[in-house]
């Protein structure tokens, strides 16, 4: 049975981009249940609070960036809990190194709101009740590759 997400924890230091993202993703399913975490080094203290169905997390953040907060959490006693880091970069070392240090889904944030939301709508809507096989929909050619925006308008 799928596992249908209700409670996700956005992690960005940046309150303008965590804005947009929040605004995305309650556009795209008003009754999530969102947390905001501006600073990373605070993730596990966070979850021993509540554990959220799926993690949200910024890449470039000072202090703890989001691939430290990556590493620490999928040694914590929370690594199972899925993770899609997202940046604006789609370089493939930063999208091979997120797979390797345990991301679910690598997603670079789309230029429009739009295509924000539509892409938040199909990852909302993927089966995280298996997220290896999320994991595994994202190789190709023996390489990891970013979240693909669809093109649905």
């Amino acid at each position: 049975m799928p596992l249908l997400i209700n409670k996700i924890l956005l992690v960005d230091d940046d309150p303008d981009d965590g804005f947009l993202m929040e605004k995305a993703l309650l556009d795209v399913s008003p009754d999530l249940q969102l947390r905001y975490l501006e600073e990373s080094d605070h993730l596990l203290a966070l979850l021993a609070a509540e554990v959220p169905d799926l993690i949200f997390m910024d890449i470039n953040m000072p202090r703890c960036n989001g691939m430290d907060a990556l590493a620490e959490l999928k040694r914590s006693a929370y690594a199972h809990v899925p993770v899609v880091m997202y940046s604006s970069s789609d370089r493939i070392s930063s999208v091979t190194a997120a797979y390797e240090q345990g991301a679910t889904l690598y997603f670079r944030k789309p230029a429009s709101f739009g295509s924000l939301v539509d892409a938040l709508r199909v990852l909302i809507g993927y089966d995280w009740s298996n997220p290896d096989a999320v994991k595994a929909s994202q190789l190709l050619g023996g390489q990891y590759l970013p979240f693909e925006t669809p093109d649905v308008r």
